[in-house]
C-alpha cells in the first residue's frame, strides 16, 4: 500500500487591532450594538491534508486560534432592585 498525498494547504496569520468595534448581542434584552474594544490580536494557523491509501482516500485538518480581546464585557448581568409582578385580569 503507497500512501501518496493528493493536497497540502497550510495558513498563518497574525492580526493587531487597535480601537477595533466588536458586535455584541444582549442576552437580556434581545438588542444588538457594536462596543468598543481598546485592542486586541487574533493569531494561528490552519493546515489540510487531502490523500489516497490504497483505495481509501482521506481528507484532514486542523486549525489552532489564539485570541485576546481588551477592555471588553461579553455578558452583563442586569439585576433589577425589585420584582417585576404582572397583574392579572378578571
Amino acid at each position: 500500500m503507497v500512501c501518496r498525498a493528493r493536497g497540502t494547504q497550510l495558513a498563518a496569520f497574525y492580526n493587531d487591532y487597535s480601537d477595533f468595534q466588536f458586535d455584541v448581542l444582549e442576552p437580556a434584552t434581545g438588542q444588538g450594538g457594536i462596543r468598543n474594544v481598546a485592542s486586541g490580536t487574533i493569531k494561528g494557523f490552519e493546515a489540510q491534508l487531502e490523500g489516497r491509501l490504497g483505495i481509501f482516500g482521506f481528507d484532514g485538518g486542523a486549525a489552532y486560534v489564539d485570541s485576546n480581546l481588551d477592555g471588553l464585557t461579553f455578558v452583563r448581568v442586569l439585576r433589577s432592585a425589585s420584582p417585576v409582578r404582572h397583574a392579572r385580569g378578571s
